[in-house]
């Protein structure tokens, strides 16, 4: 599960410079469709292998 945490990190190192200034209340949507976009692409191919999927906690607080 090593690479969920590289990606959340990838994400936002590619987010973060000045998006904050710009986004203000809307800064954790960029990383946030991100994560999503990521989950999906995991869920089908662990659905192509027959693998039980492995999801995001819903209630991760990285």
């Amino acid at each position: 599960m090593k690479s969920i945490a590289s990606e959340v990190r990838k994400a936002r190192s590619r987010n973060t410079s000045g998006l904050a200034a710009t986004a203000g209340g809307a800064f954790q949507h960029p990383l946030l469709s991100e994560i999503l976009a990521a989950d999906k692409r995991r869920w089908k191919a662990a659905q192509q292998m027959n693998l039980p999927v492995p999801r995001l906690a819903p209630t991760s607080s990285d």
